[in-house]
């Protein structure tokens, strides 16, 4: 397997594997304490993943979430989400990544 490399360097069209680790992120920006990081922002949802471990994961961009029909709501940043067989609903705070090893031939 490849050596671990520095999330800047990752991949945002397909699937890697990543190590994550919560307690990485200060949760608070660091230039302005008024500000959530972006990990921060969707950890407010519940939905993230405690601790530390590895997982297959996906970068996804910011994206518009509407809360109303006259298209009132807030924008949502770009992150990274575990994948859990088929959906991808978990965020993960990645400190380094890998690629995924090619799959086993059919023979």
């Amino acid at each position: 397997m490849s050596e671990w490399k520095p999330m800047g360097t990752a991949p945002k069209d397909r699937d890697i594997l990543v190590w994550y680790d919560h307690d990485r992120d200060p949760y608070q920006d660091p230039e302005d304490d008024s500000r959530l990081t972006d990990y921060a922002v969707w950890c407010e949802s519940g939905n993230y993943l405690r601790g530390r471990g590895w997982a297959i994961a996906r970068w996804f961009p910011e994206f518009f979430e509407t809360t109303d029909e006259y298209g009132s709501g807030f924008y949502l940043p770009a992150w990274w989400f575990a994948r859990e067989g088929d959906d991808y609903e978990w965020v993960c705070n990645p400190t380094r990544w890998v690629p995924l090893p090619a799959p086993p031939s059919q023979n």
